[in-house]
């Protein structure tokens, strides 16, 4: 039998596009800011055992006679101030 003729294959091109060249723009674009991360103030520390002494020897000084009693006021009344 005789051979067909061979065709040569054609390798597959890309399609040519019509797409006109982007412009340059006259200033460049800006990037959107981000927005800054929220500050959160920390919580604000107990009272030190050294300011709760304080204030408990104010109390004694101004008349309290139970000293476990100035404590737990001072401590109070300190904590309230946070």
């Amino acid at each position: 039998m005789p051979e067909a003729p061979k065709t040569p294959r054609k390798s597959p091109r890309k399609k040519a596009t019509t797409r006109a060249p982007a412009k340059k723009r006259a200033t460049p674009r800006k990037r959107a800011a981000k927005a800054p991360a929220a500050v959160v103030a920390a919580p604000p520390a107990p009272p030190t055992a050294e300011q709760i002494a304080s204030r408990a020897y104010q109390l004694w000084q101004s008349g309290g006679q139970d000293p476990v009693a100035n404590w737990l006021s001072a401590e109070t009344e300190l904590a309230a101030r946070c």
